[in-house]
């Protein structure tokens, strides 16, 4: 990862946080659908530690507070493109968003991440995997896309 990506993610983590501390480290890992029987893989880390929470097919969509460093929501959006705007919306602007794709999902879902600024959804390929990091405020951190999609802040 890019040195100015890292400080980027460490700056969100410790947004409101007076004394500099060791911040931790976001990682979202997507499989694209191997076959037509498999959905894929999805997963999210914190600190190297699982987020618990079982991605399920489409988007997925995991917030954390930047002060706290816990974990606000886990959803799984499939064919929801509303709901997932509304809380792509309605989450606090110092919110750390990270988001994968388990399997396919419609391009509306898919448009929707365009509010945190995701730029790569467009050119995604059938059973491709979608990682994705960022601040709601802010630009995104990390992106990656293709069989295996990893995004590391």
């Amino acid at each position: 990862m890019q040195p100015l990506a890292r400080s980027l993610a460490c700056a969100l983590i410790v947004l409101s946080i007076a004394r500099a501390q060791a911040c931790a480290t976001a990682r979202v890992v997507s499989f694209g659908k191997a076959t037509r029987w498999a959905d894929g893989w999805a997963s999210f880390l914190l600190s190297d530690r699982p987020i618990s929470f079982f991605p399920a097919r489409g988007v997925n969509l995991v917030a954390i507070n930047a002060s706290t460093e816990e974990v606000i929501f886990a959803r799984s959006y499939k064919k929801a493109p509303d709901q997932l705007k509304k809380d792509l919306q309605d989450v606090a602007l110092d919110t750390v968003v990270l988001v994968a794709l388990k399997g396919g999902a419609d391009q509306e879902s898919l448009q929707a991440l365009s509010l945190v600024h995701a730029s790569l959804f467009p050119v995604l390929a059938e059973g491709e995997g979608y990682a994705f990091i960022a601040g709601r405020g802010g630009v995104p951190i990390t992106e990656d896309l293709g069989r295996v999609a990893d995004a590391t802040s």
